[in-house]
Formats: C-alpha cells, sequence, structure tokens
C-alpha cells in the first residue's frame, strides 16, 4: 500500500481535545489550590494567631509599665544589697570547723580569710563591702578547690589500684588454672590480699574525701544563699519578658523578613495559594 500523509484519527479533532483537556486540568489545579487555601479552619487559624500576637504584645506592655520596672529595679537593688552583706559568721566558723577535722586539712591557716572577713563586717553595706565579699568568697572556693584537688588525687590513685589488683587476682587465676605449685599460688594470694588492703585503703579515703568537699560546698551554698536567690529572682523576671518577646517573632507572620540590610521571604509568604498546599505554617490544632 503506498504511503500517505492520512491519519488513523483527524489530527485537528486531537489538538482540539487536548488544548481542551489541558485547560480542564489547569482549572481543576487552580480550584484545588483554591479550595486548600480557603479551609474552613484556616481563616479561624489567621485570626487566632493575630489574636495571640496581640495578647502577648499587651503582656508586654505589661511588663514596660511602671509597675514592672519598679519590680525590676527592686530585685536589681535587692541582688546588689545582698552583695553588700557581711558573710554569716556561724557558717564562717563551722566552715572552718570543717576544714580543720580532716586531717589533710588540718594545718590550714586562715589568716588571710579572717582578714577579709573582719573588714566585710566593718564596711557591710557601703559599696566597698563588694570587693571585700568577692575576696572572702575567693578565700573560700580556693579551700574548696583544693579539696577537690585532694579528692581527684585518690580518685586517680584508686582507679590505678583497681587495676593494679585486677591484673594480680587474674595472674592469681592463671596459676590456679595450671594447676601450679601451692608455694607459688600462696606467694600470689599474698600480693592479691595486699593489692586488696590498698584499694579499700584509698576507696576509704577517697569516700571521706568526697564527703569533707561536698560538706565545704554546702557550707559555701548556705553563705552565698541570699544573692543566690535574689540574682535567681530577678532572672526569672527578665526572662519573662524575654519570653514574651521571643513569643511575638515567632507568632508573626510577614511577607519579608529582614537579616541585617538583606530582605528575606517571610513565613507569610508560604501562605501564598501556590506554596499553601505544601509548605504552609498554618497548622491544625487538635484540643
Amino acid at each position: 500500500m503506498p504511503a500517505t500523509e492520512q491519519t488513523w484519527r483527524d489530527q485537528k479533532l486531537l489538538h482540539r481535545l487536548f488544548a481542551v483537556s489541558g485547560l480542564l486540568m489547569l482549572i481543576a489545579t487552580i480550584w484545588m489550590f483554591v479550595v486548600d487555601h480557603n479551609r474552613s479552619w484556616k481563616p479561624y487559624q489567621r485570626t487566632a494567631r493575630s489574636v495571640e500576637i496581640k495578647m502577648t504584645l499587651w503582656r508586654e506592655l505589661q511588663y514596660k509599665t511602671a509597675d514592672q520596672v519598679a519590680l525590676n529595679t527592686k530585685l536589681e537593688d535587692n541582688l546588689a544589697a545582698t552583695r553588700l552583706q557581711a558573710a554569716d559568721a556561724a557558717s564562717i566558723l563551722e566552715f572552718k570547723e570543717v576544714v580543720n577535722e580532716d586531717e589533710d586539712t588540718a594545718g590550714y591557716t586562715f589568716g588571710k580569710l579572717d582578714t577579709f572577713v573582719s573588714q566585710l563586717i566593718l564596711l557591710e553595706g557601703t559599696p566597698e563591702a563588694e570587693g571585700v565579699r568577692k575576696s572572702v568568697l575567693k578565700e573560700l572556693r580556693n579551700i574548696l578547690r583544693k579539696s577537690r584537688f585532694r579528692e581527684d588525687t585518690l580518685l586517680g590513685k584508686r582507679k590505678f589500684a583497681a587495676a593494679n589488683r585486677d591484673k594480680e587476682v587474674a595472674v592469681l587465676g592463671l596459676l590456679v588454672r595450671d594447676d601450679k605449685p601451692q608455694q607459688v599460688q600462696d606467694k600470689q594470694q599474698v600480693k592479691v590480699d595486699k593489692v586488696k588492703k590498698t584499694f579499700s585503703d584509698l576507696t576509704v579515703g577517697y569516700d571521706a574525701a568526697n564527703a569533707h568537699r561536698e560538706k565545704l560546698g554546702k557550707l559555701i551554698n548556705v553563705i552565698t544563699q541570699d544573692e543566690t536567690d535574689a540574682a535567681i529572682e530577678l532572672s526569672d523576671n527578665q526572662l519573662a519578658l524575654k519570653a514574651l518577646t521571643t513569643a511575638v517573632i515567632e507568632r508573626r507572620s510577614t511577607y519579608f523578613t529582614w537579616f541585617g540590610p538583606v530582605p528575606l521571604p517571610g513565613k507569610k509568604s508560604l501562605e501564598l495559594p501556590s506554596l499553601d498546599a505544601f509548605t504552609s505554617p498554618l497548622k491544625t490544632d487538635h484540643h
């Protein structure tokens, strides 16, 4: 049969059908985006977000009112006042007694500490008291640091003793396994007993050093308790305002955000109909 340009179906008709189907698909796609963008809950979500931002801004403004500023100033003054107080004499005395009750630290001299404590009592409530108080606490923490160093040293020795004990026990086990003469086993048993005693003595010493260091640390915490409480109270008050500011930033939705002088796409750009179906920041809240 001779070749011809005639096709089985009418090309013009096929082109028309393809154009109509493509147009219908475009309309269906646009309709899908519109329906998704206008879901019944999304307007409520946008409204709820706006209300939440406004409420947070009001709370933020509340923190910036005269009362809150006065409260923050009061807390700052309270913290400053605690740093001008004399250290509790009973706690200082107990601290020195704890230092002296341990045989390894019994010979410690408290000349510098006593000098600073006396100066602090005379200067209490004056601006100069803050620096002297820092010197008192520094001296106390130096003693605590030495106690920790002794504890760490004993811990290191204890670890080496444990390794040496395990080695000697393993050697004794090999001698028993290989049925070595009893005299050889007894000699090795003496070594095992010796290293076990060394390990036991170091364990007792480490436990005592640990308890001693913890006792000193607790006394320092007692001495600085008022200052610590005042600092925590001030920090909590300032963190509340910072948390509100952060919440507003996280909730705010704009088309552009500024990274220095450079504008970047904002969260609201993800709510455009074309992107809303895939990466929308609006999510359903299940309560």
